[in-house]
């Protein structure tokens, strides 16, 4: 890895038996994993928008909380 650009991670958790790692990033998701998908992409969206607004070090203030993101209203 590096430090020299930022990057915005995303996770797809891990598989609960004992399925290949790369088999498991790449099967289809269920109903379920589909939904929390697309709400990752949506905070995802308000963080690139943190950056771009107010810039990384504020969005990572912002959006790198365990509670969530402070001052980020669910709509």
């Amino acid at each position: 890895g590096t430090d020299s650009f930022a990057r915005l991670r995303l996770g797809v958790g891990m598989p609960t038996d004992e399925v290949d790692m790369a088999d498991y990033v790449l099967e289809d998701f269920s109903d379920d994993e589909r939904q929390v998908a697309t709400e990752m992409i949506e905070r995802s969206v308000e963080v690139v928008r943190t950056v771009l607004r107010d810039g990384l070090d504020r969005a990572m203030t912002v959006h790198n909380r365990r509670d969530g993101p402070a001052g980020v209203e669910d709509t």
